[in-house]
């Protein structure tokens, strides 16, 4: 409608120049053209679409003598609708509202500032009447950036057409939630949200009359619209996406294709950066722990994963028996998730809140501190399994409780029932009590005859 009506204005635009003008006289072509461009305008409310605002840029830049004050206000008509409330507001098509904008918009306008003979100049403000808000704006909900987001809107069946549905690019003026029987987010780069007025009338009005902010939440992998209009950029982050193995890459110049909050670019810039400085240790176990909170779309858990983080740090400084404790119970909790997902079926990275991957690591870098202490201190250890004698210095305590607590030795009174001596033969006894980690780190760094 909207181009049928631009392709007459433009007609009379030409006319205008023509000597036919002057047998249907050029006040007549410049009051239909008057006509013609408010409506057009009231079609387009709202939009400022670019060709109507040409046309009514081409219409101000006119003097002559059939160029009078109504032409002006016409005119002035043209580009306040085009640019309703700032581009939120456009026109109602209710009973109310057409009164209003007859009223507000009668083909009859005046010669100067004082005409009124045929129309009221102060009528020309009721279309304030049929204006109401209906832009969408998208808000990406992380980064808190206006974005591009694909909308399919799907009308209700009515007597002039059935059901249809159109694909339009927010920000834009949606129809009337009269017209509509489904709002929906689609594309692969945000996750979907489907509002039905009939449901969340009131949730849509609410949305529509506080600026229209529809907050959207962009997926693992995909950058927005405006940062990759075609998609390239994400091909290689969505392979990484797709993959339920865990094993991916972690090089931290690889996180541009992933996300652009500038919270993650900052984290990876600041603490997955490291040089050859004996670091490396650092940058190998925070990439992996950074890579999976955005790639799984996890990203309210890194700060868990920072303090386990921090908790190895500080186990590795001094080893403290509570931290140790809470790291167990961390990686005993996720293991415990794991095998309930594979029981229900839920197998696989996304269904773990800390992958199987992540646990290994962790386990890993857990025992390699453990490795170290005992390495270091092999007598400490071996006095209190072997003859029952306990540390004498608040040190040596907190490294013999860390040894026993993560390894699930019994405690010396349990050895001595037990009678546990020094020799190989009776170590068997500690396996039949389901203490193999214990045994293998024993036979590792003992020096028992036959240990190794």
């Amino acid at each position: 409608m909207a181009v049928i009506e631009l392709k007459f204005a433009e007609q009379f635009v030409q006319l205008g120049s023509q000597s036919v003008a002057e047998l249907a006289g050029k006040a007549t072509i410049e009051k239909c053209l008057n006509t013609v461009g408010v409506s057009l305008a009231m079609v387009m409310a709202g939009t400022g679409n670019l060709k109507v605002l040409r046309l009514a840029r081409a219409l101000r830049s006119r003097v002559s003598d059939d160029v009078t004050y109504g032409n002006h206000m016409a005119i002035s008509s043209m580009i306040g609708l085009l640019f309703l409330g700032g581009g939120r507001f456009t026109l109602s098509n209710s009973a109310e509202a057409v009164a209003a904008l007859i009223c507000s918009f009668y083909p009859v306008f005046p010669n100067n500032s004082k005409d009124n003979r045929y129309h009221l100049q102060a009528f020309r403000h009721l279309y304030v009447l049929a204006s109401e808000p209906r832009l969408v704006l998208p808000k990406e909900v992380s980064s808190g950036d206006m974005c591009y987001v694909p909308l399919e809107i799907i009308f209700k069946k009515t007597i002039w057409h059935g059901e249809q549905c159109v694909q339009m690019l927010a920000p834009c003026i949606i129809p009337e939630l009269s017209q509509i029987k489904e709002l929906r987010i689609i594309g692969p780069r945000y996750m979907p949200i489907t509002l039905r007025p009939e449901s969340d009338l009131q949730l849509l009005k609410q949305i529509l009359r506080l600026g229209g902010v529809l907050f959207v939440k962009q997926r693992a992998g995909h950058l927005s619209y405006a940062e990759d209009p075609k998609g390239y950029k994400g091909l290689l982050a969505q392979s990484f996406t797709h993959d339920t193995t865990g094993s991916h890459l972690t090089d931290p110049k690889l996180i541009h294709a992933f996300t652009s909050d500038p919270r993650v670019l900052n984290f990876s810039k600041m603490f997955c950066h490291f040089k050859a400085d004996g670091r490396k240790d650092a940058e190998l176990l925070l990439s992996p722990l950074m890579f999976e909170c955005v790639i799984q779309e996890k990203l309210n858990i890194l700060p868990v994963l920072l303090e386990i983080y921090a908790t190895l740090e500080r186990l590795r400084r001094d080893l403290s028996p509570i931290d140790l404790w809470q790291l167990k119970l961390v990686l005993s909790f996720a293991s415990k998730c794991s095998e309930a997902a594979c029981l229900n079926g839920r197998s696989g990275i996304k269904a773990q809140l800390i992958s199987s991957e992540t646990c290994q690591l962790l386990q890993a870098e857990v025992e390699g501190i453990l490795i170290k202490c005992l390495q270091e201190n092999k007598e400490l250890v071996q006095r209190y399994l072997i003859q029952g004698k306990q540390p004498h210095t608040k040190e040596d305590f907190a490294k013999l409780a860390c040894f026993l607590n993560y390894f699930h030795l019994p405690s010396a009174a349990r050895i001595s029932a037990l009678q546990v001596t020094g020799k190989v033969q009776s170590l068997p006894v500690l396996e039949s009590l389901q203490y193999k980690d214990m045994i293998r780190y024993i036979s590792a760094f003992w020096e028992y005859p036959g240990g190794k």
